[in-house]
């Protein structure tokens, strides 16, 4: 069966999991592919969205519906496995008894370089899936207008979001195909 993504099986690369928090390790298991991206979430108190990545590194979080910087979570997610993640008692994303949902997107192949356009170019580094259009840049800024950005996507990204993770309280900005270049959106 093909899906109109052009995707013979979506899960290989993006999947909901539902789990119920035990307030200590806890192995989070059957996605169909090891997690670039886990965004988690309370679905019972009003605990932060967390938001963790295999690029910035295990246990670097962000939250997306504040402003904050990026910061370090010792006990949310500890390891990224091979069928899913695992994570600590830290109670935003393992309060006992507590209904959690997260999302999980693979990338996958790794890249990096340095940034073009205008001003000093600049180090980044991602991970990249081209099948499924999804990718994962961490990079430095140069305070320039016209700074590129590389994505390795191979076409037109139709949704992009961005976030200061180091040095600052920042918004999420966001750009989507529908909305256009001159507009934007905040997840916080």
């Amino acid at each position: 069966m093909s899906y109109t993504n052009g995707l013979d099986k979506p899960t290989d690369y993006f999947e909901a999991k539902l789990y119920t928090g035990n307030e200590s390790n806890l192995n989070i298991t059957g996605l169909d592919f090891a997690p670039n991206l886990v965004w988690i979430k309370d679905r019972t108190t009003d605990h932060s969205n967390c938001w963790y990545d295999s690029v910035r590194g295990v246990q670097k979080r962000l939250q997306s519906n504040n402003t904050e910087a990026e910061g370090t979570d010792a006990n949310g997610v500890t390891a990224f496995n091979s069928d899913g993640f695992t994570i600590g008692n830290s109670s935003s994303v393992n309060q006992n008894n507590d209904s959690f949902v997260s999302w999980n997107w693979k990338a996958g192949t790794s890249v990096s370089g340095t940034t073009t356009g205008s001003g000093t170019g600049k180090a980044y580094s991602g991970s990249v899936n081209t099948t499924s259009g999804f990718s994962i840049i961490t990079y430095l800024g140069n305070g320039s207008a016209g700074h590129t950005i590389p994505h390795h996507l191979g076409a037109v990204p139709k949704f992009i979001i961005v976030k200061q993770s180091i040095g600052g309280a920042e918004n999420w900005f966001n750009y989507h195909v529908s909305l256009g270049n001159t507009k934007d959106i905040h997840l916080n």
